[in-house]
This record gives structure tokens, C-alpha cells and sequence, in this order.
């Protein structure tokens, strides 16, 4: 059989245009992209290289007294899904009436990179009902970088100053 298949390919015959036209066929698949069942893995394009940011709240008393508040939030895996938030109450002492924080984070994919933002809330209760402080800011923060997102200067010379930094 081989040889008769052999000869038929010297000579001309139709078997030679179907083992060519074969041939060819296979040629042109095997420069084909391979295809696959399994669905292409891809990076997204909002990635979101930080795992928290921390935000500080810093109180400065009439008299120069300082007192810190700090809180950190894990962030989302990609930018534009649903942020982060914490809601927390805090007490100086044994008699002081407590403090409640709220603070809400969401990442925004933007051009300039991704955007953060941060809503933060001080009341002295947890409805939050007439905020003591509130900041709404939405802006780019360079990781590792504490930055400045609000600062009231009140005419008794008290201060809140509210920093972030991304980690």
C-alpha cells in the first residue's frame, strides 16, 4: 500500500492532490493560535497596589496638649468595588464621655492614578447626629506618604488635623 501511495505521488495522480491539499491544511493549523477551554487570566487594569491606609486624627488643645486618634482600613483588591469601613468608639478616661469615629474609604480608578476617597466622621454618638468633625476628600495619595487631608483651626487655638497614608 505504501508504495502504491509512492508511486501515485510521483506520477500525479489525484492522491497526490489530496495528501497535498492535506498537507496544506495542516500547515495552516499548525500556525494557528492555540485555543483553550480555560479563561485567559488577566491583570486589571484598576489594581490597587496598597493593602491599608491609615488615617490619623490629631487634636490640639488651647493649651498645646496633643492627643492622637488612629485608624487603619484594608482597602479593596481592585480600585471601583465597594470601599472600606470602621465605625469605633473611644473614651480618654474614666470620665470623659466617649467619642464615636466613622470613617469610610473607596478607592476610584483615575488617570493620574488611583484616587482615594475618604470620609471621616467624629460625633458623640453613634448615629453621628450633628458631627463634631466631618471630612469628605477625594484626591490622589502617594503610598508610604502621610498627607494632609484636612486642618481646622478653631479661634480658641484648638486644631484637628487629619492625615492619611497609604501602605
Amino acid at each position: 500500500m505504501a508504495s502504491a501511495l509512492a508511486q501515485g505521488l510521483l506520477k500525479g495522480s489525484p492522491v497526490r492532490h489530496t495528501i497535498l491539499s492535506t498537507l496544506s491544511l495542516l500547515s495552516v493549523l499548525c500556525l494557528a493560535p492555540d485555543v483553550s477551554a480555560k479563561p485567559a487570566v488577566t491583570t486589571p487594569s484598576a489594581a490597587v497596589a496598597a493593602t491599608s491606609i491609615d488615617i490619623e486624627i490629631v487634636e490640639v488643645e488651647k493649651d498645646g496638649t496633643r492627643r492622637s486618634v488612629a485608624l487603619s482600613l484594608a482597602l479593596p483588591d481592585q480600585a471601583d468595588r465597594k470601599g472600606s469601613e470602621l465605625t469605633t468608639r473611644m473614651q480618654q478616661g474614666e470620665r470623659s464621655e466617649p467619642l464615636y469615629y466613622w470613617a469610610r474609604v473607596d478607592p476610584m480608578a483615575s488617570p493620574e492614578g488611583t484616587r482615594y476617597y475618604v470620609q471621616l466622621k467624629r460625633g458623640e454618638n453613634r448615629e453621628f447626629n450633628g458631627p463634631s468633625l466631618r471630612v469628605e476628600v477625594a484626591r490622589v495619595l502617594k503610598q508610604g506618604v502621610a498627607m494632609q487631608l484636612s486642618r481646622v483651626m478653631r479661634p480658641d487655638g484648638s486644631a484637628s488635623i487629619v492625615t492619611a497614608t497609604v501602605r
